[in-house]
């Protein structure tokens, strides 16, 4: 089993390393978990490079909205009815 951690140090740019931080963040201030979930995992254990990053939040994503757009974070695409949003930090798309 690959060490995730040191993948996550090494092999994403500096904008995901950031909108990372920022989500882990956001989840902590409302209480919840995220997931980093989709090609970005797949990505990281086969050696690809990773384009964007998808992330599961336990609960309801529309929580973190505010707190996304505070740090920083453009969203739009909000489906009420998923229970989701997409959005991005510096550029990098971001999808929840």
């Amino acid at each position: 089993m690959p060490d995730y951690i040191y993948l996550l140090e090494n092999r994403l740019s500096p904008d995901q390393r950031h909108a990372l931080t920022q989500l882990r963040e956001a989840a902590r201030e409302a209480g919840t978990i995220l997931f980093l979930t989709g090609d970005a995992v797949r990505d990281l254990t086969s050696g690809h490079a990773v384009r964007d990053l998808e992330i599961s939040i336990h609960g309801n994503a529309l929580k973190l909205k505010k707190t996304i757009e505070k740090l920083g974070g453009k969203v739009w695409g909000d489906t009420s009815l998923r229970r989701a949003f997409t959005y991005a930090f510096r550029g990098r798309f971001v999808w929840t």
